[in-house]
């Protein structure tokens, strides 16, 4: 699978089957698994794209480096949306039909209403970059990973911080929520640390 001119930062499998890919080359690939083809491009960022989720009725939201966020309407590659972030862009994760949030470089996580362009809140604790966000399936607690070396949970319905997790050892870029209400978190040691519930 060749295309990108750069490191890859972001995949997700999509719900039609492809595979999009986001690169510091400035620009966002969907492949067909099958044939290993490149089937669209998407350009539009000046920046590296750091991050890209998929989201209802076949649209594509990224984040990248400047910072700004792009909703792409993947029926005709063409971007819907785009929102200034103010701060660069590490991460993101769908909240629900609506509301994005994104985790930047500065270490705030700002929460987006998609329908009015407009934040709603911000998430203030890290004190760098927010590299992984996970949200647990009922949609309350938010999990958010930094470079900062802590894990933090948040409430979204009392929009604050319920506990950190400190010291983690090193840099942590990304962690799993698992059914078993466990975190796993990933260091650069291969280290797992495992969280029990609330």
């Amino acid at each position: 699978m060749k295309g990108h001119t750069g490191g890859i930062y972001d995949l997700t499998k999509l719900k039609n089957g492809l595979l999009a890919s986001c690169s510091n080359d400035k620009t966002i690939r969907l492949w067909d698994t099958d044939t290993l083809q490149q089937v669209q491009l998407l350009k539009g960022h000046t920046n590296e794209v750091t991050t890209i989720k998929e989201l209802p009725e076949n649209i594509l939201v990224s984040g990248s480096y400047d910072q700004t966020i792009k909703l792409w309407n993947l029926n005709n590659g063409y971007v819907s949306t785009t929102i200034d972030i103010g701060d660069d862009v590490e991460s993101l994760i769908p909240i629900n039909k609506v509301e994005l949030a994104v985790g930047c470089k500065g270490g705030d996580i700002k929460v987006y209403d998609l329908t009015t362009k407009k934040k709603t809140f911000t998430l203030e604790g890290h004190t760098s970059y927010v590299n992984d966000l996970i949200l647990t399936e009922d949609k309350i607690t938010l999990f958010s990973g930094s470079s900062d070396k802590t894990i933090r949970a948040w409430s979204l319905g009392n929009k604050e911080c319920i506990w950190t997790v400190n010291r983690v050892g090193m840099r942590l870029f990304e962690f799993t929520w698992k059914s078993t209400c466990k975190i796993f978190g990933y260091t650069g040691t291969l280290r797992y640390i495992a969280i029990r519930p609330i």
